[in-house]
């Protein structure tokens, strides 16, 4: 096992004991998600170039060593069974995220108003505003009806008083 492949793999271990933080868009701001791919990237690509040195070193016709190229597998096979474990840890980190993203989604769906609920209630207030317009037609027109009497009444003692007067003026001399 050669020395970046454990430091890589303990980077890994390390980026999966702590949690992330999403910043509500769906992109991650963690800085161990970033670091988590780019050494999966970087861990592929190192994969990739070995893969091909590997190649390489089997294609060349004067090495006749079967345990050089055996090795040469080993070390490739290693490497593949390293990226795997990676990404395998690199998933697992990211259905956790999104395991409590979405118990978060759950517990914040508490906090809003039904549909339900609110056409309910919607339908009261409705109703409640109907009925408080009805009623301020209704005091309008008893005002209206009270505003006439009353004029109707101090008509009737100004006429009276005046005959009443006229009858003082005639009938007092």
């Amino acid at each position: 096992m050669s020395k970046k492949s454990k430091g890589e793999s303990q980077a890994g271990n390390n980026s999966m004991s702590k949690t992330c933080d999403t910043n509500g868009k769906g992109t991650s701001s963690c800085t161990l998600c970033r670091k988590s791919i780019i050494d999966t990237i970087n861990l592929n690509m190192q994969r990739t170039e070995l893969a091909a040195s590997a190649a390489k070193e089997l294609s060349l016709s004067h090495i006749d060593n079967v345990d050089i190229k055996i090795e040469g597998i080993k070390r490739e096979m290693f490497l593949v069974g390293e990226s795997l474990k990676k990404d395998a840890a690199t998933l697992g980190y990211r259905l956790e995220g999104l395991n409590q993203l979405r118990q978060d989604v759950t517990k914040d769906r508490d906090m809003f108003v039904k549909k339900e609920s609110f056409d309910v209630q919607h339908s009261a207030h409705e109703a409640r505003i109907k009925n408080i317009g009805e009623i301020q037609q209704t005091v309008l027109n008893r005002l209206a009806v009270l505003e006439t009497k009353i004029y109707t009444v101090v008509g009737v003692v100004g006429f009276l008083l005046a005959i009443l007067e006229v009858i003082m003026h005639f009938w007092g001399k």
